[in-house]
């Protein structure tokens, strides 16, 4: 009898662990990300077209088109397309893209789902630029504060540049944000929105200031063309990204120059032993910044 109880006893136990595991499985298999936010594309005054996909994987390095849902995938465009995609040279004045049937709500992903075994979701999304000149592309993640079970690629606003078309061949760039599970214990549920806006590049500007400069005199050349000798450099209040900047000395000094962002810290900084002369390139450059140069001799140190 006490044989039979415990043969008992273990199929019992042994039942309820398989009705646990067979529960943590569906679980685990059920869990899920509700995407409900639209994709929004916005262009002024350039030639833009925009598609997107949703892929799905076990990590980055294997991703794949989902095609469960005709809303996976999506072309917009800020201008009226022919039959090849390109502008059809009809007039276009809505800012927002359209997609193949005309429609501006812009890209109505709906749900996509973590599987047991794909816990990476992505957005791919291809630009393709026919204007004659570069065009910026602003895209501003909104991320839901419910998805505390995944982490995202980044939620802060980013800035891409589609460069011109060049002949007969168009620009273009690539942009990707990515989700990643993390919580694998209870399903989450929220939204998350990609904001885009597309408009010609115009190059940034950053101020600049000097501080009081000792040792001996400069003279500072902006592109070869505008020169500024030292009792003017103030006259050089801005550059912008590209901009060759040449200091031309009477004698070795050391020049420190600060990039600062618009909360005032320093961002970049770049100094040199200018013997009779130094050349800088401004680099990349975002609204808000700007340079401070100041000078020492060569044996002392930034004068701030």
């Amino acid at each position: 009898m006490k044989k039979k109880t415990r043969i008992i006893g273990s199929i019992s136990a042994l039942a309820l662990s398989m009705a646990m595991l067979t529960g943590g499985v569906l679980a685990a298999s059920q869990v899920s990300l509700n995407v409900s936010s639209t994709v929004s594309f916005n262009a002024q005054g350039v030639y833009l077209k925009a598609e997107g996909k949703v892929k799905r994987g076990a990590n980055e390095g294997s991703l794949s088109n989902l095609t469960t849902s005709a809303n996976y995938t999506y072309t917009g465009y800020s201008y009226n397309p022919n039959a090849s995609g390109e502008p059809d040279g009809t007039s276009y004045t809505n800012t927002a893209m359209r997609d193949q049937a005309g429609s501006t709500a812009g890209w109505q992903i709906g749900e996509v789902e973590f599987t047991e075994t794909e816990k990476v979701l992505q957005y791919a999304i291809t630009f393709t630029n026919y204007s004659e000149f570069d065009v910026s592309i602003t895209i501003t993640p909104n991320v839901a504060a419910t998805l505390t079970g995944i982490t995202t690629s980044s939620t802060e606003t980013q800035e891409i540049v589609v460069s011109a078309k060049s002949g007969e061949t168009p620009g273009t760039a690539s942009y990707t944000f990515t989700m990643t599970l993390t919580n694998f214990a209870s399903s989450v549920d929220g939204a998350v929105s990609l904001d885009i806006d597309a408009e010609k590049d115009v190059p940034k500007t950053a101020s600049v200031t000097f501080n009081d400069n000792p040792y001996g005199t400069f003279q500072i050349t902006v592109n070869d063309t505008d020169v500024y000798d030292e009792t003017t450099y103030s006259n050089l209040t801005s550059l912008k990204e590209g901009d060759v900047v040449k200091f031309t000395g009477s004698r070795r000094v050391q020049i420190f120059i600060f990039l600062y962002n618009a909360s005032k810290d320093v961002v970049n900084s770049y100094t040199t032993l200018a013997d009779l002369g130094y050349t800088f390139t401004v680099p990349s450059i975002q609204g808000g910044y700007y340079y401070e140069f100041s000078f020492t001799d060569h044996l002392g140190g930034p004068q701030q």
